[in-house]
């Protein structure tokens, strides 16, 4: 069994990972991905996507092809993230809920990708006055297959 983790561009991937090489991957945690580049930093975006929006936008995102996931996924989101917006992981979870699809979801009050929201809040951190660490998490989660 193949598993997969990642963060922001990691979290896509890692989702991603699971909607199109299902039959490889089989569990996945993502946290604070930016699920769809139609609502992430435009101006990043274009630099690997171009200009202006077109169909590979739609081809790339995890809102538009939430249907096709297989195996298992946890979602982690930090609510006060500043580098990629919380309303993407949200937009994943509907998606994958109108289509009748299951997965787990965590959101972190007061967290962030990165430090600044809250000392110690760091969604990224490897530890940390909080004991929080997403990053362990979700390499513990991925050797023991998510129960």
């Amino acid at each position: 069994m193949a598993t997969i983790s990642g963060a922001a561009a990691g979290g896509r991937s890692t989702l991603n990972a699971l909607l199109f090489h299902g039959d490889f991957y089989k569990v996945g945690v993502a946290y604070a991905g930016c699920y769809d580049n139609r609502i992430d930093k435009i101006s990043w975006n274009e630099q690997w996507l171009g200009w202006p929006v077109d169909a590979s936008y739609a081809a790339a995102s995890g809102v538009d092809h939430a249907a096709q996931l297989t195996g298992k996924l946890l979602m982690i989101v930090g609510e006060q993230d500043s580098n990629v917006d919380p309303a993407s992981t949200m937009q994943v979870a509907d998606a994958l809920i109108r289509a009748g699809k299951d997965c787990e979801l965590l959101a972190v009050p007061e967290a962030s990708i990165a430090s600044g929201a809250r000392p110690g809040r760091s969604i990224m951190a490897r530890g940390g006055s909080s004991g929080f660490s997403c990053g362990s998490l979700a390499v513990r989660l991925c050797r023991i297959g998510m129960g």
